[in-house]
């Protein structure tokens, strides 16, 4: 389609009466303007050509752009529309979109979806975010039953944490009817048991001592506590004394003159009248079997 550009340059002909660009940069009503009354026609003539050939470039620009006449009625705010839409429609035609191997232009969405050209907004981000860690936690701690231990002391758990300590509920409050409502087999390996109109929390401790938990096939399976065996040896003399000790054992030497008889020497035997067991003289001991341990709270998550 053939458009109409009423903007035309002016004096643009190799024999144009217009001052050299030097000339014209040099002439002080480039900064003054022109004199009252005397304004030198070839210097005239040269602004003219920068203004209109610059009004000409534009208004072709437009035409070709958007295909639109460009004319000059005195319309100011047709001419910026027609501009704005002639930038739009070349930015449109000669960048292409972006892609993974193409550098372009990009459309945001805030919808998932599997394009390769859309960019998600920094809301859909968040969005996308908060949902996985609801899937997570819909998945872990958050299942009622689920029981794991919790670095945060009794006073400060969160709502739906229960220590599991046995505790009992009134089978038709909130907490006893989430009990009552898990699996049969659940109840059965955690020892959830109804009795007189209860129902009690499994309880990971035993005989009043908090139970370590390790991994197993069958959940709720206890094990009492045991230690590795401890070997000891003694010896005797033929007069009945104890020759020598080691280990778990410990001497009492004997009192009459033959029995102390002993070198001072790391392998000389000294004879003892009995010998006594005590495994502190190889191992750490205390009132109960434990490793090496830190107290964290065993908690189940009900969610009410």
């Amino acid at each position: 389609m053939s458009t109409n550009n009423d903007f035309k340059a002016f004096s643009i002909s190799n024999n144009a009466n217009v001052v050299s660009q030097d000339k014209y940069e040099k002439d002080q009503s480039l900064q003054a303007g022109f004199p009252p009354n005397d304004v030198p026609t070839h210097l005239l003539n040269k602004v003219l050509r920068q203004s209109s050939t610059i009004s000409s470039v534009v208004a072709s620009f437009i035409a070709t752009q958007s295909d639109d006449d460009v004319l000059d009625d005195g319309n100011v705010d047709k001419l910026a529309d027609q501009l704005n839409k002639a930038l739009k429609q070349k930015i449109t035609t000669e960048i292409p979109n972006a892609s993974l191997t193409q550098k372009g232009v990009v459309q945001l969405t805030d919808v998932i979806g599997d394009s390769d050209t859309l960019a998600v907004t920094q809301k859909l981000v968040k969005e996308i975010v908060n949902s996985l860690f609801e899937e997570i936690n819909s998945r872990t701690s958050n299942r009622p039953g689920n029981i794991y231990l919790s670095a945060y002391p009794a006073s400060a758990l969160a709502k739906g944490e229960y220590i599991a300590n046995g505790d009992v509920y009134a089978i038709d409050s909130n907490v006893g009817r989430v009990l009552n409502s898990l699996p049969v087999e659940y109840k059965k390996v955690w020892r959830i048991k109804k009795s007189d109109g209860n129902i009690n929390l499994p309880n990971l401790f035993f005989n009043g001592r908090g139970v370590f938990m390790r991994a197993g096939l069958q959940p709720g399976v206890i094990q009492e506590d045991a230690i590795r065996n401890i070997q000891g040896d003694v010896g005797w003399w033929a007069t009945g004394l104890f020759s020598r000790v080691s280990r778990a054992f410990y001497g009492v030497k004997a009192s009459n003159n033959a029995s102390a008889h002993h070198k001072n020497v790391p392998d000389q035997y000294s004879i003892f009248s009995y010998a006594t067991f005590d495994a502190s003289q190889v191992v750490p001991t205390a009132d109960e079997n434990r490793p090496l341990n830190v107290s964290m709270i065993p908690i189940i998550y009900l969610g009410v």
